[in-house]
């Protein structure tokens, strides 16, 4: 019997009060891990927090370095002189101001994209959410969970805190290094996501450099499970010819797949990216809808029976550059509540028009070309 809890949350304002409220009341541990992290308002709140929690108990804050762009000096010493454990994963401008282009550009696309937060190892939450202010206006996915698969999600941490503290960034792989990293994290980590289990729920880790690709045969297995219909709510829709082929087999089964991303995203480069799949997926004979609001939430339902949800978007940066947090369940409160708001955004968005694309400007046109060529690193 699957015995545990979740709390949908949509709403961001909402989302962080029910967060910060939860890091006050810490008593033991808290270990935060996200893509994007500010010194706006939002980021600010929290590291007061996180400060005032540190002085007595055991803090951990795991930030990619590419997400760190907008966090001012003051703060960043506020952090190092404070007790938490601060880890910057794959520092981006520290080959910039080295003049390592090579360095840089090979380790450019590499990035920690896991949003995950666990309070005293009873509560967490995992989703789309990032700390900073640019959340306030979007429609995002945060959930929050109590229960057995926890430990699940202790256990995780625990590895993503020993990647960085053992020097296990991309940004520092040699040839010889890769294989030693590959080999130590798929033996404790793809073989667990090699089949889709079905009886209870279980977390997803996506890393890169692997020839698994445990996000991918997740969502095909959920593909394969459905039998009426899918739904699939994505800020970016950039997948690989590879699961395009899951999505027309998915079709051809007589599975009716509907899908909502934003009309417009908070990256204009993917989004001329998405749009061109978007045909694709159209000619697949795909609902498409676009969201007036930008959506960052990432979650697929298989029948009303089975869902997935966490930091991946159904691009090629998630299922090969990034690591990356899923949680697939058969809970059915998660499902109906995930239900409710999907059927609310279909409601309120707008569908796919052929002929607008088809009138689409030369300049745009252009730009699809220019663009497209980069599209495995978006």
């Amino acid at each position: 019997m699957i015995n545990n809890q979740y709390e949908v949350f949509w709403n961001p304002t909402k989302t962080f009060q029910k967060v910060f409220s939860d890091l006050k009341k810490a008593q033991k541990s808290i270990h935060i891990e996200t893509f994007m992290f500010e010194s706006d308002s939002t980021g600010t709140k929290l590291i007061n927090i996180l400060l005032d929690k540190a002085k007595k108990i055991k803090v951990t804050l795991i930030v990619d370095g590419y997400g760190l762009q907008n966090l001012d000096k003051k703060t960043k010493e506020k952090i190092k002189e404070s007790k938490i454990k601060f880890i910057i994963f794959n520092p981006l401008w520290q080959n910039i101001k080295k003049f390592n282009i090579r360095k840089l550009f090979r380790s450019l696309p590499y990035r920690n994209h896991r949003k995950l937060t666990i309070i005293d190892n009873k509560i967490a939450y995992v989703g789309g959410m990032n700390y900073h202010d640019s959340e306030l206006e979007w429609h995002d996915l945060f959930v929050r969970i109590k229960g057995p698969i926890i430990k699940q999600l202790v256990a995780t941490a625990k590895e993503m805190t020993n990647i960085t503290n053992r020097n296990f960034a991309i940004r520092q792989l040699t040839k010889i290094k890769a294989k030693k990293i590959i080999k130590f994290i798929e033996r404790k980590i793809n073989k667990k996501n090699t089949k889709l289990q079905t009886t209870e729920d279980c977390i997803t880790r996506q890393i890169p450099l692997s020839k698994h690709r445990p996000l991918k045969k997740q969502l095909k297995q959920l593909l394969n499970l459905a039998k009426k219909e899918v739904r699939i709510t994505t800020p970016y829709f950039i997948p690989d010819p590879q699961f395009h082929k899951f999505l027309r087999n998915t079709i051809k089964k007589g599975v009716n797949i509907k899908l909502i991303v934003p009309q417009q995203s908070d990256k204009s480069l993917a989004d001329i990216l998405t749009k061109m799949n978007l045909m694709l997926a159209f000619k697949e004979k795909i609902k498409i809808r676009f969201l007036q609001k930008m959506t960052h939430a990432k979650y697929i339902i298989a029948d009303d029976e089975m869902c997935s949800f966490g930091s991946a978007n159904m691009d090629y940066q998630s299922f090969y550059n990034n690591y990356e947090l899923n949680i697939t369940s058969k809970n059915k409160k998660l499902i109906e509540k995930l239900n409710q708001q999907f059927k609310l955004d279909w409601k309120k968005s707008k569908p796919f028009e052929i002929q607008k694309w088809n009138n689409r400007s030369r300049l745009y046109r252009l730009s699809e070309k220019i663009v497209h060529p980069f599209r495995k690193y978006f």
